[in-house]
């Protein structure tokens, strides 16, 4: 009897012996999983590098671009609810503000999808009265200098990156208690910033009458309270046009802005 307890002892000594050798060689053969995770979040579009040596804090509008190759992103997304959150959060965090930034409304039916030539852009999806209230003009982010604005720039994700600086426009605001002007960038954090230029005053169809001289010229249908109107008389489909130098001060104001560096 003590000769079948030993030998069944060994029997079980050699079995688990023999499990160990199997579970060894199987463990060698099973890749990595870290070299998977590695390869596909090579593919995934996270946010700008965040080694001081890799941003180029010195750069102007086009020398971003290069440096983001943003030319390189032949499909640009229409952003999602997601990706305006995380615009407006990215923009009261540098300028330290605790709430996050308010964006603008609009008050008429539209939707935003591909704009043949141009990319994306902005459609009414019901015929719509000429002067009729479209959205708000006074609802832009605000960047008072070139830190602030590259800051903000490296925060957010590479294609996002690359939509502001399209979307961003210079602009001048009066110094209180002087009649100096100070140039700042501003940008829309809702779909109003995919609205594209008529390039005409014959194609404009919405705007807030501040085009050659201020909001004071009057050359079109102007709402009191600064917001932007239909011109004219809109049909289901047509697509949303205004007349960027009706707010961007141009050339002149992104050099002064830069100056400031």
């Amino acid at each position: 009897m003590r000769m079948i307890h030993a030998m069944a002892a060994q029997m079980l000594l050699l079995i688990n012996i023999l499990f160990l050798a199997i579970g060894s060689t199987v463990a060698a053969e099973i890749e990595p999983r870290s070299s998977t995770n590695t390869e596909c979040a090579a593919n995934i579009d996270v946010p700008v590098p965040d080694e001081e040596e890799e941003w180029c804090y010195d750069c102007d509008t086009e020398e971003l671009e290069d440096e983001l190759n943003c030319s390189a992103i032949k499909s640009r997304p229409i952003p999602d609810e997601s990706d305006w959150r995380l615009l407006s959060r990215a923009h009261a965090d540098v300028v330290g503000s605790e709430e996050p930034t308010p964006t603008g409304k609009f008050y008429v039916p539209y939707e935003v999808r591909l704009s043949e030539g141009k990319g994306r852009g902005v459609f009414a999806t019901e015929a719509i009265k000429k002067g009729t209230r479209v959205l708000d003009d006074d609802k832009a982010a605000v960047f008072e200098d070139p830190e602030s604005y590259n800051k903000f720039l490296k925060s957010i994700p590479r294609h996002l990156a690359c939509d502001v600086l399209k979307w961003a426009w210079p602009d001048y605001r009066i110094i209180p208690n002087s009649n100096d002007k100070k140039a700042v960038v501003r940008l829309d954090l809702d779909e109003s910033a995919m609205i594209n230029n008529s390039r005409s005053k014959e194609r404009t169809n919405i705007g807030t009458g501040c085009l050659g001289g201020g909001c004071n010229n009057n050359k079109y249908v102007v709402d009191e309270n600064k917001s932007v109107v239909t011109l004219k008389d809109m049909e289901a489909g047509e697509e949303f046009l205004m007349r960027y130098g009706e707010f961007s001060a141009g050339d002149e104001a992104w050099e002064s802005f830069y100056g400031e560096m």
